[in-house]
């Protein structure tokens, strides 16, 4: 028996293109879509997500996470909003350190930008937030007292 799919789910549509292709003769590639898809951990994928988040559904609980946590964000970033970093930072109240980084004129893509359009900054506050966050825990450890 065929799931119904609700053509209000935001990958319906895709999902509903691979059923046809692959009653069409075109099973084969249409089981490997669907694989690719599944392999993203559910069945809509980035897709699904991309939804929710348009439409300002947190997909999980930034209050659970117990570890230092850099939050970077690129000034134009196309997809994430000038206020998430914020709000982000303002739930992670069980994370021993945080900090939050806008960085200038950057894109969506910073990581794989060229050095002078922020792609240095992105990779220097990430090197320095991991060596200082490996100091902290280091000075922290039961070998090295309190």
């Amino acid at each position: 028996m065929q799931h119904q799919l609700d053509s209000r789910e935001p990958c319906a549509k895709g999902l509903q293109d691979l059923r046809q292709q692959a009653a069409g003769g075109g099973a084969h590639e249409a089981h490997h879509q669907l694989v690719d898809l599944a392999a993203l951990g559910a069945l809509c994928g980035a897709m699904e997500d991309r939804f929710y988040l348009a439409t300002g559904r947190q997909l999980w609980d930034a209050s659970l996470i117990q570890a230092a946590t850099l939050i970077l964000r690129s000034e134009r970033d196309f997809w994430s909003r000038p206020e998430d970093p914020q709000q982000l930072a303002a739930q992670l109240v069980h994370a021993p350190e945080m900090r939050v980084v806008v960085i200038p004129e950057a894109t969506h893509h910073v990581h794989l930008d060229r050095p002078e359009r922020g792609r240095t900054r992105f990779l220097d506050e990430a090197l320095s937030f991991l060596s200082q966050s490996r100091s902290c825990r280091s000075a922290r450890s039961p070998m090295n007292g309190p």
